[in-house]
């Protein structure tokens, strides 16, 4: 008997999360998920009391330090391994559920026993029509990716976002937990990665979520830019071939200076050489090996409470 837990993280934007949950219940009642929802939030929590007019099942815990995404997903994974679920569904608080998109996904990996993870198609919120992520195969010699859309038929892929992640509870237990060295970014591409050992990775046509983030190049936060800098040169470390590394390590560093530069000449939000040094202590910290969170970085925005 399939018994699902749908695993939502929320960091700061109490609003989003309760709209994530009212998709949820609004459109997979059915399903009678178990909501696994962890809060990393140091400024604006969700409160229990916010949760009461739910009818489905949320297990709440408010973590009082910021595990990150892979920190705080491995706690709803422990969670499940104690218990007799059979599948996880990773959802970003920011992403609305808006038809019968995790049905099919479900019942593929219930007609596939061989196929242990699958994804859907993100869309964009102000862009309604157009594709965000929906999955990605590796260009190994330079270690960066290209998307895959999948139109007609079901597409196999090196990861899928872990904005809209399905998978087989078995999967943890043979490959492991999210490794909570990368914090934020690529730690569903590592677990993917891990996960076609055992399983291949798949991403469906004719799946909708909605995503609420920007049409735009999000590299251009310190925040953002930070992580992915230094979690690509981990992942390369981590995967590739000593001599598919040493070639992929220098183009990554290349690129993201060159990105840096160009972020630095078209931003005016943050202060002068923001992302320059960014860049650079990026670089540092993953050849020190410094790896979790990095405090201090300015994000794009701020969060706004809950009113």
């Amino acid at each position: 008997m399939t018994k699902l837990a749908i695993i939502i993280i929320n960091y700061n934007s109490p609003e989003d999360t309760l709209a994530c949950l009212r998709s949820v219940e609004w459109f997979a009642p059915e399903l009678n998920p178990t909501i696994l929802l962890y809060d990393n939030s140091d400024e604006f929590p969700l409160t229990a009391a916010q949760l009461d007019d739910f009818e489905m099942p949320i297990k709440f815990q408010q973590n009082s330090l910021n595990l990150g995404f892979a920190g705080a997903v491995n706690q709803g994974l422990k969670y499940l391994l104690e218990k007799d679920f059979t599948h996880f569904f990773l959802l970003n608080n920011d992403v609305l559920l808006v038809d019968d998109s995790l049905h099919q996904m479900l019942h593929y990996l219930e007609m596939h026993p061989t196929v242990k993870i699958v994804g859907g198609i993100n869309y964009f919120e102000n862009a309604p029509d157009k594709v965000w992520q929906a999955g990605f195969i590796t260009r190994w010699c330079t270690g960066k990716v290209s998307p895959v859309i999948p139109v007609e038929r079901v597409e196999e892929v090196d990861y899928v976002p872990g904005s809209t992640l399905l998978a087989d509870v078995s999967l943890v237990q043979e490959i492991g937990l999210f490794d909570e060295r990368f914090f934020h970014y690529f730690e569903e591409y590592d677990f993917c990665v891990r996960a076609r050992s055992v399983s291949r990775v798949m991403v469906l046509p004719n799946t909708r979520f909605i995503h609420k983030v920007e049409n735009r190049d999000r590299k251009d936060s310190p925040f953002v830019f930070y992580y992915m800098t230094r979690n690509q040169l981990l992942f390369a470390r981590k995967h590739r071939a000593w001599w598919k590394r040493i070639f992929s390590t220098v183009y990554l560093l290349l690129y993201d200076f060159l990105r840096a530069i160009k972020f630095e000449a078209l931003q005016q939000s943050f202060p002068r050489f923001t992302f320059i040094n960014t860049y650079f202590k990026a670089v540092w910290h993953f050849v020190i090996g410094k790896t979790g969170p990095y405090p201090n970085i300015p994000s794009q925005k701020r969060p706004t409470p809950l009113d």
